[in-house]
């Protein structure tokens, strides 16, 4: 956006350009955005959809999560940055591939074991009951141990759930 003046009185003109490139810039941000979400949304129903099926698949996509976030704090990210990173970045490229007409999430399914060596099976929902009560009670003697917990932990993030978004994805359409 060009610099034109913030003084009606000195240059009108450039005035009202100013306030017409503020009023497209904002009117195009939140219609990308509300694009963005609208993909998240059909992403995120494919995504229950699929695991009707497919009982690993968020287990498939924490495998492929935790991989990238554990690369970002080899490279000096704290683990909070690094979430939030892996987050965006899976977020944006499903994004892509909604709008590309690739399904994301069968391609997170096969990622997770053909690139980060997800092994199917070994994962909780796989398990039979008496390991999975092993699970259980090892997670209750830790709470029971515990002189505090932490807030988040039990009452979820405190920000959005709305993904953020990079706006120059969406401009293909």
């Amino acid at each position: 956006m060009a610099d034109y003046p913030d003084d009606f009185d000195s240059d009108p003109l450039g005035w009202l350009k100013n306030r017409v490139d503020q009023y497209d810039n904002q009117t195009r941000q939140a219609h990308l955005a509300q694009l963005a979400q609208m993909q998240w949304a059909a992403i995120s129903q494919r995504a229950g959809e699929f695991t009707k099926t497919h009982r690993d698949y968020e287990a498939r996509l924490n495998h492929v999560r935790d991989n990238e976030i554990k690369k970002l704090t080899m490279l000096g990210l704290n683990k909070a940055q690094a979430g939030a990173a892996v987050d965006q970045m899976i977020t944006q490229q499903a994004i892509q591939m909604n709008v590309n007409g690739r399904d994301p999430v069968q391609h997170i399914y096969n990622l997770a074991e053909q690139a980060y060596g997800y092994q199917p099976g070994s994962h909780v929902d796989q398990l039979d009951g008496a390991a999975v009560d092993a699970v259980f009670d090892d997670m209750t003697r830790a709470e029971d141990s515990s002189s505090h917990f932490d807030d988040d932990l039990f009452n979820g993030p405190s920000k959005e759930t709305v993904p953020s978004y990079n706006p120059e994805i969406l401009e293909s359409e």
